[in-house]
Order: C-alpha cells, then structure tokens, then sequence
C-alpha cells in the first residue's frame, strides 16, 4: 500500500549512528594490527578492515542528497554558487572543530614520540603541514602528514564541491544519469587498473586514488537516497518489515565476517554492493527492528564514531616509541584507555568551541568594523 505522505526522512537514524561506531571501531582494528604488523596468537582481526570506508562515504553521500532536497530550481549562477558555499560552510562548520583538535593532538603526540623537539623542526613541520590542517591534502598539496586518516574528510570535502553543483543543477538528471555514469565508469576503472578500492593515499600522477574513490562513492550514495525514498513510499506488512531487517542484519555482518578474515582484494567490490543494499534499507526506518536503535545511546555513539574515527592513528604509530618494553597486549590496553579519553577530549572541547564562538566572532567583529 503507498504512503500518502513520503516526505521527512529522520533527523537522526540511531541504526546508521550504531552502525558507523561499529565501522569506526573496525578501522581503528585495522590500523592497529595492519601498522603495527602485530598479532594475538596469530590473527589480525580486521585486517580488511579498510573497507569500512566505504560504508561512510555512501552514507556522506546519501546526506549530501538529503541536504540538497530542500534546493529548488537555480537559473541563476551567482544562486547555485552560493547554495554550494552554504551546503560547504556547514559540511565544513560540522566536522572541523574536532579534525582540528585531532590534528593539534596527532601533531604534539608524534612529535614527542618522534623526540623531535627542535623549534626549528616543529615550525617547519607545522608549516608544511598546513594542507592538512586546511582540509587540501588530497588536492596534492600533501606537505607534512600527520594524522593519516584525515585522507578520507578531504577526498570527501573535494569530491562534494564537485558533485553538489550538480547536484542541485541537474536534480533528476544527476541521480538517473550522472550519478550512475560516474559510479559505474569510475569504479569500473579502478577495478581494471587497480584491482581494489584499498590505498586511497597512492599518487596516480594526476590525482589521488581516494579523490576517484569519493566521487564514485558519494554518487552511489546519491543513489541510494532516491531508492530510500522509494522505500519509504509504501507500508509494509510485518513480515516485509522482518525480512528487510533480516537483509539489513544479514549484510552487515556478511560484511564484518568478511572484513575479519584475508579475502581477496577484489572482494572490495562486492562489499560495496553489499553496503549499497544495507544502506537505504537503514536509513528508511522500516525494518522492524529500526526502533530499537532509536536511543541516547545510539545517538551519542554516532556522535563519539567520528571523534574515534580521527583521533586514533597517531596513539597506535606511537605506541612502541612511548611503551617500548610493554607486551603487545599490555598495549592494547593502554591504547584503548588513550582512545577513550581523546575521544571524550575532543567532543569536550570542540563542544566547548561551538558553544562560545559565536560570541568570540561577535566580538572580534565589533572590534576590527566600524558599525
């Protein structure tokens, strides 16, 4: 039966919030025991665990969608420009207090663990590494990386100032012609010459692997927003409504399953598709068991997933520099105390930054413009 009012997707999606602190964790698995090149008795959970990156860029995608929903029709250019400085300024006000924090921290924690306490050095480092403080290291632009993991928020923020032009200009054309064009072609291509979706930071001589990467996925997850609403179009009896979180479930820990072991890299693609199937399916809220996740709990884990997710690497690069005579084991346990409190460190203060800069811009402005 078709719903006569489709209209509002959710706020907030507690299931996608679950999901991406559960993906977080996965890559902060990977990390650990891919760069460490450690184990526990033998086994290195997650040591596909890179994969999960594909799962947030067509979730970014999907709310890059959203977000351009409420845009109508623009025949103006100077309106389309500033529609996508608008959608830019909040995409980049939403994430930036916390990738800076992390990257003040990643640039203190590597520099003590590297002793390199020379003015000169740290001014040198800061200064090249103002690409990636910038949010334009995928640009090329690279200089000093020190928190490694920003890779994706930048393919992500480029990629984005690329498609949402489009986005908003092409409106259907974009999801039924666009969007598939440049999902399918580039994926395609980075099947044949690559053979996986893995190494996001290689130098193609042109342009980075993660910069072909975000613009397929984000136009996949454009897709997936219009296949949501279709979803979201009909009720559904209690038995569909068992059997799509029973595929939402089933994929997901397919996924994780796989990601636990050393599959083949090519199977990066099919996880993919996989996560492409889970996706709307979760951000359509009619599985039966969507409520579930409608908590406090979900929702501050959504939240804590990107402060986890940007806040990790360096501990892990430094752990033998600061622990040297410490088992393995004994540091993973001080490792996951460290998360722990930088998470809590960097929600804390970029709250903290949010909440009291409004009046500090407020401030400034009186003093430096005459009224």
């Amino acid at each position: 039966m078709e719903k006569k009012n489709s209209a509002k997707l959710q706020k907030r999606n507690g299931a996608i919030d679950f999901w991406k602190f559960v993906f977080s964790l996965v890559i902060v698995s990977f990390h650990t025991f891919f760069v460490t090149n450690n184990s526990i008795n033998g086994m290195q959970p997650f040591i596909r665990g890179n994969t999960s990156v594909q799962f947030f860029f067509l979730v970014s995608g999907f709310l890059m969608a959203q977000s351009s929903y409420k845009a109508t029709g623009f025949s103006d250019k100077d309106d389309l420009a500033k529609n996508t400085f608008i959608f830019m300024r909040r995409k980049i006000k939403g994430l930036y207090p916390e990738f800076a924090i992390a990257w003040a921290l990643a640039f203190i924690v590597m520099h003590l663990a590297d002793r390199a306490y020379s003015p000169t050095v740290i001014v040198k480092d800061f200064l090249n590494g103002i690409w990636e403080l910038c949010l334009l290291r995928m640009s090329g632009m690279a200089g000093y990386r020190v928190n490694t993991v920003t890779w994706y928020i930048s393919a992500m923020i480029l990629a984005m100032l690329i498609l949402y032009p489009l986005l908003i200009k092409y409106k259907d054309t974009f999801f039924f012609i666009i969007a598939p064009c440049l999902s399918i072609f580039l994926l395609g291509y980075m099947y044949q010459s690559f053979g996986s979706l893995g190494r996001g930071t290689v130098w193609e001589g042109f342009y980075y692997r993660g910069i072909m990467l975000a613009l397929a996925d984000l136009s996949l997850g454009c897709i997936l927003w219009k296949i949501c609403r279709a979803i979201k179009r009909y009720q559904y009896s209690k038995l569909a409504r068992i059997l799509l979180s029973a595929i939402e479930l089933c994929g997901y820990l397919f996924c994780l399953i796989w990601m636990f072991g050393k599959h083949s890299d090519n199977m990066h693609f099919v996880l993919l598709l996989i996560f492409a199937v889970c996706v709307p399916i979760t951000f359509s809220h009619e599985g039966i068991a969507a409520p579930l996740f409608d908590n406090r709990l979900c929702y501050f884990l959504g939240k804590a997933s990107f402060s986890l997710y940007i806040g990790h690497i360096f501990w892990i690069k430094s752990l033998d520099a600061f622990f040297p005579s410490y088992s393995f084991k004994q540091q993973l346990c001080i490792l996951a105390m460290l998360l722990i409190i930088t998470v809590a460190a960097i929600m804390g203060i970029s709250n903290l930054i949010r909440k009291y800069t409004p009046s500090a811009v407020s401030c400034f402005k009186k003093l430096m413009l005459k009224a």
